[in-house]
């Protein structure tokens, strides 16, 4: 008897319509999906689609109960509040506006609209996790107020929920699944507890990516490619950038006013940081705090009370010992948001530094004395590379040994400056972690052209072979929800 796997569908959906097709026969599929993508999977033979927020508004209209009434009800069953479930859009939102930028749509515009979020993603997952009764769960990425259920509901039933995380060491469209809140990788955590189990076509490909990692430095994303061959070269003028904007004479007429300002803010910003970004290597002692792309779920999810990094930034500089820079590279993805509104007063402390995104990382991390991020992958990286690390969010890779995790701003140099921290000795802890991480990565083929995703077709088949591979290790290896931390306090049952 196949099992049932529950996809939990949203944008890019014809990405994850092909992941459905191509596991057609290998499980029983499920689609959980709304309006308008829905369209995209009705009729597709072997698929059963579920309209889940069609399903939760009718439910809903059926209700008796006040909506207060009824929110109170499902946050004591589910474990996850209101609020909760909707801070990560309410905190993208408030970051976007210290951005100086304009947001383009809300969620929510008030309370009301919030609470019916809440108890129509509530009403119709309670009912598809009943009927569905699905062995594993795919969401693209646990965010969302719906999602967040989506997430209690199965950790309450003890069932994994995946997820594809966009990881380091072997280039872009590579990605392992996760799971929780914290995105834990449960595969890679097993295997480095148990080092026997790891393939030996992983231990060789763990061995390569270090050795290539210790030689050449972190891989470049394209992203950070293109802002070098930018900035290597004369800045391109706001001329360029409107010719991208208006990509033909006819497309002349689809730019808004609100475009051409958010061009010309664009421009004053990369002004700002490319003047007050310096290109020289420190000298003298220093830490690096590596800042993370914002906003996106990696911070405003899984660490927020270490969302606002300019005032972490801030923390550990007042707090510093005297003859130690704090040397701050900001993240290239995030380069021309981000500007003098938010960097400004850091730019007054006079033992911090910032450092342009297309500086030399390998240069930068072999001088520093240790490594501050809050859940970025180049964590994981620095480690590899022998480095001290200072985590301030639980990433996946926080349990390794050596590697520091705090909890209050106050901890910052009491933890660095520990005479007894010790990276040494680790290096066969290292190529064992570095296997077992290469054991979870699987490709997703050719990016397309907004540079994330890949082609649907290609990426799609890829999809769903790194699925039943997670699904047939967790079945071999008998694994457990239970066994793993996941960042939610929704127990499982098999737990309890």
């Amino acid at each position: 008897m196949l099992k049932t796997l529950l996809i939990v569908s949203r944008h890019p959906s014809h990405l994850f319509l092909e992941q459905a097709k191509a596991l057609r026969g290998r499980f029983r599929v499920v689609v959980a999906i709304t309006d308008p993508e829905v369209e995209i999977f009705r009729g597709v033979e072997g698929i059963e689609v579920i309209n889940w927020s069609e399903l939760g508004e009718r439910r809903l209209r059926e209700q008796t109960l006040s909506r207060q009434e009824l929110v109170a009800d499902a946050e004591r069953q589910s474990g996850i509040r209101l609020y909760v479930a909707a801070s990560n859009y309410l905190v993208y939102y408030r970051l976007i506006s210290n951005f100086e930028e304009q947001v383009a749509t809300r969620f929510w515009k008030n309370e009301d609209e919030v609470m019916n979020s809440y108890l129509v993603g509530w009403l119709a997952f309670s009912e598809i996790m009943q009927t569905a009764n699905p062995d594993y769960v795919f969401i693209q990425t646990p965010d969302h107020i719906f999602a967040r259920l989506v997430q209690a509901l199965a950790y309450q039933r003890g069932i994994f929920t995946l997820s594809p995380y966009f990881g380091p060491l072997f280039g872009e469209s590579h990605v392992f699944l996760y799971t929780g809140i914290i995105a834990t990788n449960f595969l890679m955590e097993h295997l480095i507890r148990h080092p026997d189990r790891i393939p030996a076509a992983a231990w060789e490909r763990g061995r390569a990516a270090l050795k290539r990692l210790q030689q050449a430095g972190p891989l470049l994303p394209a992203y950070l490619r293109d802002l070098r061959d930018k900035s290597e070269s004369k800045e391109r003028s706001s001329f360029y950038y409107l010719s991208k904007l208006i990509r033909s004479p006819m497309a002349l007429k689809n730019v808004s006013i609100k475009e051409v300002f958010k061009l010309r803010s664009y421009m004053r910003k990369r002004s700002w940081l490319n003047a007050n970004m310096t290109r020289q290597m420190p000298t003298g002692r220093y830490v690096l705090f590596l800042m993370s792309h914002q906003p996106e779920a990696s911070t405003t999810m899984q660490a927020q009370r270490w969302i606002d990094q300019e005032r972490v930034i801030e923390q550990i500089a007042i707090n510093a010992p005297s003859g130690v820079k704090i040397v701050v590279k900001e993240h290239p993805r995030t380069f021309g948001r981000r500007a003098s509104r938010y960097f400004g007063e850091l730019t007054s402390l006079p033992n911090v530094v910032l450092v342009h995104p297309t500086m030399d990382s390998r240069a930068l991390l072999t001088g520093a004395e240790f490594i501050f991020t809050l859940t970025g992958s180049n964590g994981f990286e620095s480690w590899l590379l022998g480095k001290k690390v200072i985590t301030l969010g639980r990433p996946y890779y926080s349990g390794l040994p050596g590697i520091k995790t705090i909890d209050h701003p106050s901890d910052f140099w009491e933890t660095a400056l520990d005479p007894d921290w010790s990276v040494n000795d680790l290096d066969d802890m290292r190529e064992r972690a570095a296997a077992a991480y290469a054991a979870s990565v699987h490709p997703l083929g050719t990016p397309s052209s907004d540079g994330v995703w890949p082609v649907p077709e290609e990426g799609g088949k890829l999809l769903a072979d790194a699925t039943e591979y997670y699904t047939s290790f967790i079945e071999a290896e008998k694994l457990r929800l239970s066994d793993f931390n996941v960042g939610t306090d929704t127990r499982p049952e098999s737990s309890r």
